[in-house]
């Protein structure tokens, strides 16, 4: 898995498929030690980091990867991992998956990531060899850590070199110690005793043989290794030739690495450079187009301002209209104001009008009742000219004077029937105003005729007051009136009277109809008053008829004599009165006809004023429109200006924006030049680093070269330690077999002696025969023993 994973981090290494692992201790070395060189070569190569701390050791990750030991050296190969994966060319995306970690976790790693990059004691950057300039203290620091790190090498290199020479001593020790003779035996023992220990010593003599045999062969075959080795060192020097050479390939080849390197940074920066000139140039045209908008909402603005302009004129002409229209609504307001106190008065005069007509409708019934009684005082008069006639006849008057007396009759006759067709006309025309209910104009029209036929009544009233006249005339020759004189000429004046008054109800009606304030209840209780005393007077003059006609005699003359008598003094009153009469008619006249013209004039007056203010309606709704359209058009107006303040905000971020990217524009047009002079620079200063570090490859190749020799020296003291340690212990085990072999030779010397003693105080106390079969036991159970101690020396050896 961590040589996949540095696959994946270097992407530019050979692929060389790792092998599985079961439990072969082996392979795990093969494939840490492959991944210890990829990473090694990556810090170095890619890098340009060299690794200061020891490697992790791979065997004993390998041999005891539990422990504690191997847990520090798998931390310190996680670490070598991590800094590789933080520095490659996939360093986003993995800085992206330590984000995703919890913080504990993500400032553990930060922090032994910083311990690595950061620290020149664990990885020392190589590139301050590629840079022409460096600042004086950077450089002391990194003389200062130099002059650390080759005193710990020339520190090591001691070390090694004392454990080096050692390990030579231990194993030339060996080497005489397994080339010496054998110790000479001690001569303490018996002779029978050396008989016995001759075999053995030949025996242990053939094993010394076979070992020293074995000692020759591994002597050649420690030269045949020497020799192989010098041939090694041979092909060594040749392969260090190879090495050089290829070295020097590999060198050119780091030079054109490097180059391409450059090539490929400027052409990284190049592309940047062309992705930011396409977005500037994106940018540009944006802005542009945001010019051309510009110009088009300037047009717009100053389109919007004259516009404005002409809404500020117009709006102060409609304000000074506004002004007038105001005085006009105000005087529509007083006008309306008028026009309502003249509608309550037309109103008023309407009410009035109705009750002149309930008054009108009475005075028609009123007046049917007097024409019936009118008509009875006709037939009553006709009488009473019958009577007259008769008593005309009765007298014997000559006949000069009866012909007057009828002349008199049938004017009097005329003149009642010409009165009877006035009232009747009278009667009509108010029949039809009763019918029609006429307005105030008929009324006045009305008025006019009542007067016209008043002084048609008065013009007949002098008539008979001038046949009256004629009749005292006639009375005054005759001499015949003296008693009844002042009664008929009472009844004469009460007939006068109400004859006026008969008049005078209608021009009073007249005048009560276009007057207001003088109390027409009253006068109407005047007439009634005045008809009541017109049906008195006719009473009484049927009375006076009824009493010429009982008297039939001399006294009929009597009467007549006085009414003729008092004729003249009433025929002068009934001129004056007439002549009143006729001033009255004419004043009522000429007042009828001012109140026809006033009422006129205030009828046109009110159509006039009911057409202003319906024109003042009409206009103050084209007011009201106006208003309304000068609302929209302030509210246009106001919107018009958030659009024109809106706009020039707007207007003046894009100049601030277009300031801010000329700037920019600048600025990055400035920050080119200087990339392209350090380029330049830099370009130069890459040469002469690249001749500074062809030297400095040149000293690295002659390090490695020492480190290279250093390590075969070192695998060389391995492997003789290792030796040297074998056969020590292997004569170690020989020594101690050695004693062991004496000290049983020793014991087994005692023992056949203590046999021999034995045998020799049997043979002396028994038989022969019998002591021969256990002494060949003894004897056959001594080489037994001593073969027994042969195999473990075989098997030690």
């Amino acid at each position: 898995m961590l040589n996949e994973i540095m696959a994946q981090i270097n992407l530019s290494a050979a692929p060389q498929g790792a092998k599985t692992v079961s439990r072969d201790p082996s392979q795990r070395i093969q494939n840490l030690n492959f991944l210890v060189q990829q990473i090694k070569t990556y810090y170095l190569d890619h890098l340009r980091q060299l690794i200061m701390i020891p490697l992790p050791d791979v065997l004993l990750l390998s041999s005891t990867p539990y422990c504690e030991q191997s847990l520090d050296e798998m931390k310190k190969l996680l670490l070598l991992l991590l800094g590789c994966a933080v520095q490659c060319e996939k360093k986003e995306e993995y800085i992206e998956r330590i984000q995703t970690l919890n913080f504990e976790t993500k400032a553990a790693i930060a922090a032994h990531i910083q311990e690595l990059t950061h620290s020149q004691e664990n990885v020392l950057d190589l590139q301050w060899l590629e840079s022409d300039e460096m600042h004086p203290e950077d450089m002391e620091t990194v003389l200062r850590n130099m002059a650390t790190l080759l005193q710990q090498l020339m520190d090591q290199r001691d070390a090694h070199l004392e454990t080096i020479a050692d390990l030579m001593q231990e194993k030339e020790g060996v080497v005489t110690l397994l080339g010496s003779p054998s110790t000479p035996q001690s001569d303490s023992f018996s002779p029978s005793m050396q008989q016995q220990q001759t075999g053995t010593q030949q025996h242990l003599a053939v094993e010394l043989a076979d070992s020293k045999a074995k000692i020759r062969r591994l002597r050649q075959e420690l030269e045949e290794k020497s020799e192989q080795m010098l041939d090694c060192r041979h092909e060594l020097e040749n392969m260090e030739t190879e090495l050089k050479r290829i070295q020097q390939e590999n060198s050119q080849l780091l030079v054109d690495a490097r180059a391409a390197r450059t090539y490929r940074d400027e052409l990284d920066a190049l592309r940047e450079r062309a992705i930011r000139a396409d977005k500037l140039e994106s940018e540009i045209g944006r802005y542009r187009e945001q010019l051309h908008k510009m110009e088009f909402y300037r047009i717009k603005v100053e389109e919007l301002k004259e516009d404005n302009r002409v809404l500020q004129e117009t709006k102060e002409v409609l304000e000074d209209q506004l002004e007038g229209w105001r005085a006009r609504t105000d005087k529509i307001h007083q006008l309306e104001k008028h026009s309502l106190l003249l509608k309550a008065r037309v109103h008023d005069m309407e009410q009035e009008k109705e009750s002149d007509m309930r008054r009108i409708k009475e005075l028609q019934e009123e007046n049917l009742a007097l024409c019936l009684a009118q008509r009875r005082s006709m037939e009553e008069s006709q009488h009473l000219g019958w009577e007259l006639e008769q008593l005309s006849k009765s007298t014997e008057a000559p006949h000069g004077q009866q012909t007057l007396s009828e002349e008199v009759s049938e004017k009097t006759q005329s003149q009642i029937l010409k009165l009877e067709k006035d009232n009747q006309s009278l009667l009509r025309i108010m029949e039809e105003l009763s019918s029609t209910k006429p307005k105030s104009g008929h009324c006045v029209v009305c008025s006019a005729n009542n007067s016209t036929s008043s002084t048609e009544d008065s013009s007949m009233i002098q008539t008979s007051c001038s046949v009256l006249q004629n009749l005292t005339d006639v009375s005054c020759h005759n001499g015949d009136s003296d008693c009844y004189q002042e009664p008929i000429t009472e009844n004469l004046e009460q007939v006068q009277s109400e004859i006026f008054l008969t008049d005078n109800p209608e021009l009073y009606t007249q005048a009560g109809g276009h007057s207001e304030d003088h109390g027409s209840s009253e006068h109407f209780n005047k007439i009634l008053s005045d008809l009541d005393v017109l049906q008195n007077t006719n009473n009484k003059l049927h009375c006076i008829v009824g009493s010429d006609d009982h008297s039939h005699g001399s006294k009929s003359s009597s009467p007549s004599r006085d009414i003729f008598t008092g004729l003249p003094a009433s025929s002068s009153y009934v001129i004056k009165h007439s002549k009143r009469l006729e001033v009255k008619c004419r004043d009522l006249c000429t007042s009828n006809q001012q109140l026809q013209t006033s009422l006129y004039n205030t009828e046109r007056k009110v159509q006039r004023l009911e057409a202003e203010v319906q024109e003042l309606e009409a206009e103050n709704q084209i007011l009201q429109a106006s208003l309304e359209e000068l609302r929209i058009s302030a509210r246009r107006l106001e919107q018009l200006e958030m659009e024109k303040q809106n706009m020039e905000h707007e207007t003046t971020a894009l100049e601030r924006d277009k300031r801010q990217l000329e700037k920019e524009n600048r600025r990055l047009r400035q920050q080119a030049e200087i990339q392209e002079a350090n380029l330049d620079n830099r370009n130069v200063s890459m040469a002469s680093l690249e001749r500074e570090f062809r030297f400095l490859l040149q000293e690295v190749e002659g390090l490695r070269e020492t480190s290279g020799r250093v390590k075969y020296l070192e695998n060389d003291n391995r492997e003789l330690t290792k030796q040297a340690a074998i056969d020590q212990k292997t004569l170690e085990t020989l020594r101690e077999e050695l004693v062991s072999e004496k000290l049983k030779t020793q014991q087994r010397d005692n023992e056949v002696e203590r046999l021999s003693h034995d045998q020799e105080m049997e043979v002396l106390n028994q038989e022969s025969t019998p002591q021969e079969g256990p002494d060949n036991r003894c004897t056959h159970t001594a080489p037994s023993c001593l073969s027994q101690f042969k195999h473990p020396v075989f098997y030690i050896q």
